[in-house]
């Protein structure tokens, strides 16, 4: 097989690939909007269990069942944010504004006191089906009537249709990539917000107020593709990026010196301590997602402008390139992979530093995971 042929059969994988990601998404969007409407049936078949321990069983697989359904929708759905994939590929034009229902509502239960507060579950149930609307909606009606022809069908299915439709479905695609971030970014500030008092920076509404500002002042300083190269907006990134990591350290040296120095802690409460844990890990993977994505190559406006240069992380598409489109640049879900390897597995994975700055980041990173996660489990398990 020549260079053209080889070409041709990877093109052909990654078209089939992205089609069928986008046919299961229908079904896993039906799914979330199905289990999230039978929770009520759910709670009553509860109550029916005459042991403690069938109940709980059965709520609990419930629960994670339907939670890991709205994780997949989100994760089938990064394929929206690409825009080599959104303009060649038959897909529904509002898939990206659906990923972003999705993000919200896993934002929305991570922040929350989940079932138990009955006006973020309406808020989950209102999200999700004005998700499964602007998935399910034009692919039916734009996807799937590609291959149909007449006079409403060819008005209709190009306006539904991400690849015939590419002066919106690029902007689109840029807009719900920016929301993503954006309520990343508003997700820290919240689980700051959410953890006990003694963690958290004094006074409580500055931690709100700061980041939320200077978004506000990013969005409107740069509302689109992030390419705008300017040194305020450089600043005003990094500050919000530095206040959310600074605001996450406190809470972190606290409740290690707490651990350390305080037998009393969550002495009957494991389950908080591993709650406070947590929301600390995942707020220290998203600081640090955000610092790989604002240094790497000058950060995302220097990216946007000059891709290949001076780049501080070997990615896999970089070397393979044959499976990756040409001009393939890191965005921010790349970084917060990254970042989440190098929590957990503690180690680079399949993404290699080559700056010292990038390589000290990556320690930093791993060294705070260990301490925090061997400390707070420790605790946690002596506590039971």
């Amino acid at each position: 097989m020549n260079e053209g042929q080889i070409s041709g059969l990877f093109d052909a994988g990654e078209s089939f690939v992205e089609g069928t990601i986008a046919a299961a998404l229908v079904i896993l969007w039906i799914l979330a909007v199905a289990l999230h409407v039978g929770r009520p049936y759910m709670a009553r078949t509860t109550g029916k269990f005459t042991l403690r321990l069938g109940a709980d069983l059965w709520w609990i697989i419930y629960v994670a069942l339907r939670d890991l359904i709205v994780v997949q929708v989100f994760l089938g759905s990064f394929i929206f944010f690409y825009p080599d994939v959104v303009s060649g590929q038959d897909l529904p034009i509002t898939g990206g504004l659906a990923a972003v229902c999705a993000f919200a509502v896993l934002l929305i239960k991570l922040t929350t006191r989940g079932d138990a507060d009955a006006r973020a579950y309406q808020l989950q149930l209102a999200l999700l089906g004005l998700g499964s609307a602007l998935y399910i909606l034009p692919y039916f009606f734009g996807t799937q009537m590609t291959l149909l022809t007449g006079h409403l069908t060819d008005q209709v299915m190009p306006l539904l249709v991400s690849s015939k439709n590419p002066d919106i479905a690029l902007p689109l695609c840029y807009l719900s990539a920016f929301l993503t971030g954006a309520l990343a970014i508003v997700a820290v500030v919240v689980l700051h917000a959410v953890l006990p008092p003694r963690y958290r920076i004094h006074p409580s509404w500055l931690v709100v107020a700061v980041p939320t500002v200077l978004l506000v002042v990013l969005i409107a300083g740069d509302p689109g593709r992030i390419d705008r190269q300017r040194i305020w907006l450089r600043v005003v990134t990094g500050v919000i990026i530095a206040f959310i990591t600074l605001a996450n350290l406190y809470a972190a040296i606290r409740l290690v010196v707490d651990i350390l120095t305080n037998n009393k802690l969550f002495s009957n409460n494991p389950g908080g301590l591993l709650a406070v844990g947590g929301v600390i890990w995942a707020t220290n993977v998203i600081a640090f997602a955000l610092w790989y994505w604002d240094l790497d190559r000058g950060g995302a406006a220097a990216r946007a402008h000059h891709p290949d240069r001076n780049p501080a992380f070997v990615f896999p598409e970089m070397l393979h390139t044959d499976f990756a489109t040409a001009g393939w640049v890191p965005r921010f879900v790349d970084y917060f992979s990254l970042a989440f390897w190098t929590s957990t597995a503690v180690s680079p994975t399949d993404i290699s530093a080559i700056r010292p700055w990038a390589k000290l980041l990556m320690m930093l990173e791993a060294a705070g995971s260990i301490v925090l996660v061997t400390l707070v489990i420790a605790r946690a398990i002596n506590i039971l």
